[in-house]
């Protein structure tokens, strides 16, 4: 069942919450991001990983030619670079802690265990795959 994306507003700012990083700033920043991708005419996947965790996955994708790397994209200096790299197909990588994306065009890789749901689409059915 996908996520609304309230939910997943929630979810990930809970995450941040449970952190040690600077709180308020920290949630600025991405409720920035939020505001910024709900503004897109189209859908947008993002995923929100602790900074270290983040940085790895960004650089294991990167190496398998699945993934762009980005210097931080900050939506409070960057909302052009952040619609031009919404328009991209893949998914965003973002920092949790910094707020930031550091990943785009990300192709979400996973072992498929179970049937896809075909109405759904390539990008429920990736992000599906990915999170399992």
């Amino acid at each position: 069942m996908a996520l609304a994306l309230k939910e997943i507003e929630e979810r990930v700012l809970e995450k941040i919450i449970q952190s040690d990083s600077d709180r308020s700033a920290c949630l600025e920043k991405i409720k920035d991001f939020f505001t910024a991708v709900r503004s897109q005419s189209h859908g947008t996947s993002m995923v929100w990983l602790s900074d270290d965790e983040a940085a790895s996955e960004r650089d294991r994708l990167c190496n398998l030619n699945r993934a762009y790397e980005a210097n931080p994209i900050m939506c409070s200096t960057d909302k052009d670079l952040i619609k031009g790299v919404t328009s991209i197909d893949g998914a965003l990588l973002c920092s949790i802690e910094r707020g930031c994306c550091i990943g785009y065009g990300v192709i979400l890789d996973g072992k498929a265990t179970e049937k896809g749901r075909r109405e759904r689409g390539a990008r429920f059915n990736s992000i599906n795959t990915y999170i399992k």
